[in-house]
């Protein structure tokens, strides 16, 4: 029995090298000098300023995603905690939009709604006379995080809405019984009792952020 379960993780060891290290080496291979051993200092290796700026960009986009997610998510998680409201169940079920829709749509969607030639472009242009489209925002930084943040903030608003619907109110009430106001008790005893549902839900959202490339 041992012996059949050493050569199946030897096989899988081989798939893995196969289909998953040999073609990511194979993607960094132009930046390879076959003639020498490392990275020289040549037109070849300055790929890698592009490389790492497509990186620091990336990270910079999926953190501000994260952040508006949090920001719109949070507050949405209080309401469909605690309050009802027409178009709770409407709301609740956009968490599953970051699931179920793929991102292609949801940047079409914002292109045809705010691009160029979108309907709030055509809808300014012919109200007030311009020529060229005044509304850009979409294609710039701000525009690609509000984008994703919009998109994503569902699964913020609906993993931190369920931890928050069932918090023990013990420490709350000992807090209120004290005299600390709604604001204070929010930011110290709910926000610290909410950490890990925000901390885990920022994270997922954060990775979808991150490898989004499609709505960037």
């Amino acid at each position: 029995m041992k012996k059949v379960i050493t050569i199946t993780a030897f096989i899988l060891s081989g798939l893995l090298c196969v289909f998953f290290i040999l073609p990511f080496v194979s993607a960094f291979s132009s930046l390879w000098n076959p003639e020498k051993t490392g990275f020289v200092v040549t037109e070849t290796s300055m790929a890698l300023k592009p490389v790492f700026s497509a990186m620091i960009y990336t990270l910079k986009i999926a953190l501000g995603s994260t952040a508006i997610a949090v920001l719109v998510g949070l507050p949405a998680a209080f309401f469909v905690s605690h309050r009802r409201f027409f178009g709770k169940k409407t709301l609740v079920s956009l968490s599953s939009v970051p699931l179920c829709i793929p991102p292609l749509l949801i940047a079409l969607g914002f292109v045809l709604a705010f691009g160029m030639n979108g309907s709030l472009n055509r809808f300014v242009k012919h109200v007030f006379g311009f020529t060229s489209a005044p509304i850009v925002f979409l294609y710039s930084y701000w525009g690609i995080i509000i984008a994703q943040g919009f998109y994503n903030f569902p699964l913020i608003m609906k993993t931190v809405a369920d931890t928050w619907s069932q918090l023990p109110q013990d420490e709350a009430h000992s807090a209120r019984l004290l005299g600390a106001s709604e604001n204070r008790v929010f930011r110290t005893v709910t926000i610290f009792q909410l950490l890990p549902s925000l901390a885990s839900a920022s994270i997922l959202v954060f990775l979808f952020c991150f490898f989004s490339f499609i709505i960037v």
